[in-house]
């Protein structure tokens, strides 16, 4: 279910959003992160657009006022009274800021997942080297595997591999890796033998492709991961494209209230 949430997740994203893969990386995200802070803005513009927050904000002042002028005067019955309103503000309040919550988190939800899988990854490119993957069930450690020679396929280190344990959390299964590179952005079938079993991968070289995986059954799986994204070309720099998402939208959300504040103390002002 949650595979199949993410898969339509990252469907949605896409025809929203994939025209920013064919951008530089680092243009990308900060485009994401200017609509991240826009879309946070509108939507809680939207829902406060009859100034109700600033009411409950004056209302409280007002209550928090009246409570230490009831508390100075010994006034036990007011106090109560002034706490039992200041609390229901404050329910409304929480209420209605979890009703924002709730509209803004679905449509942030599927940006950050959208970019976390195409975002993540630099994309797959002619004659850029990516890791080409095969995973077999556990029985095939210790058995030699190879890619097959295909034109307009350039294989780093040999074609021949022994097949390696690895565990991931509970599973266990053999890899094995190659570094590889396209010579073009035409389509290729890159074909990979295992004991008797062939394995048919196709590729295609393209700015909005950064992973490609295909499940072949029984346990076989093969797939070609771009390189880990580093923000400048920094590979020490953990976090990945979170590390400038983050500032750039904190920073671009800033900018927008502050313009927003601005123009509306213009507007009242004339």
């Amino acid at each position: 279910m949650i595979d199949i949430l993410k898969m339509w997740t990252i469907g949605v994203g896409d025809l929203c959003f994939g025209w920013l893969l064919w951008m530089p990386r680092g243009v990308a995200i900060a485009l994401i992160a200017v609509l991240t802070a826009a879309l946070s803005h509108a939507i809680r513009t939207l829902w406060e657009q009859r100034g109700w927050a600033a009411r409950c904000q004056r209302d409280l002042i007002q209550l928090r006022r009246l409570i230490r002028q009831a508390d100075a005067a010994g006034d036990r019955n007011a106090l109560a009274r002034h706490r039992d309103n200041r609390a229901r503000v404050l329910s409304a309040r929480g209420w209605h800021e979890s009703r924002i919550l709730l509209t803004t988190l679905v449509p942030l939800l599927t940006m950050v997942i959208w970019a976390e899988e195409r975002l993540s990854r630099l994309p797959i490119l002619p004659h850029q080297t990516v890791t080409f993957r095969v995973t077999t069930p556990l029985s095939e450690v210790g058995r030699l595997t190879h890619l097959v020679p295909t034109e307009r396929l350039a294989v780093h280190a040999g074609y021949v591999r022994r097949i390696e344990a690895m565990t991931a959390g509970e599973v266990h299964v053999g890899v094995a890796d190659w570094g590889v590179s396209v010579e073009s952005s035409e389509p290729i079938e890159v074909l990979v033998r295992s004991g008797a079993k062939t394995l048919s991968h196709p590729l295609t070289a393209s700015p909005s492709q950064s992973t490609s995986v295909s499940d072949h059954g029984g346990g076989y799986t093969t797939s070609v991961v771009g390189k880990p994204y580093s923000p400048w070309n920094l590979p020490w720099l953990g976090g990945g494209w979170l590390t400038l998402y983050l500032p750039y939208t904190a920073f671009a959300y800033v900018l927008i209230w502050f313009f927003f504040r601005r123009s509306g103390g213009r507007r009242t002002s004339e």
